[in-house]
């Protein structure tokens, strides 16, 4: 496995760790979804959605699957897209969060910082899923696996089986046996 695979590998297993342990407090916050706050057991329906299909692209990349690549670069398609769709909607969120926790003078400087450092955070991790999606394309010849996911060949998949052919000799033995 080449050494930007199993990073990409490292830091989508390192994903689904973190996306797990936010589940416990994720039905009373929510998560953004292509710019739409989801709340409640819709948000835990949604996030285990997404720790599943993470899950098939770290198995579909472990056994090199020739889909793979393309099923990794549309999950970071549609993690930029929620970022991206999520961060005009930042300043109000950073103000709501502050007007419910401080009531005092220091709230402008808080606010600023705040709202600096969840968009530097957010164009990070679209700037990381943009290297990833090139790494899954530039190393899409690595994903050549003949077999499928659940190891079966796909090549015999759909072939008929032909019938065994026995020597003369032996059918002779086998009718005498029969009669």
């Amino acid at each position: 496995m080449p050494l930007s695979i199993k990073a990409f590998f490292v830091v989508v297993a390192l994903g689904i760790v973190f996306q797990l342990l936010g589940l416990i407090p994720l039905a009373r916050t929510g998560i953004f979804f292509f710019g739409l706050k989801v709340i409640g057991p819709t948000a835990v329906i949604t996030m285990i959605s997404i720790i599943v299909l993470n899950f098939v692209l770290l198995a579909a990349v472990w056994r090199r699957l020739t889909w793979a690549w393309k099923f990794g670069i549309g999950l970071e398609s549609i993690a930029v897209l929620t970022i991206l769709l999520t961060i005009p909607r930042i300043p109000e969120i950073i103000a709501r969060t502050i007007d419910q926790n401080i009531q005092n003078g220091t709230a402008s400087q808080l606010y600023n910082s705040a709202l600096s450092t969840s968009v530097l955070g957010m164009m990070l991790a679209v700037l990381l899923s943009l290297v990833f999606m090139m790494l899954l394309s530039h190393k899409r010849d690595y994903f050549v696996s003949t077999k499928g996911f659940f190891g079966k060949r796909l090549t015999n998949l759909f072939e008929e089986k032909k019938p065994r052919r026995h020597s003369k000799k032996r059918h002779k033995k086998r009718i005498k046996r029969h009669k």
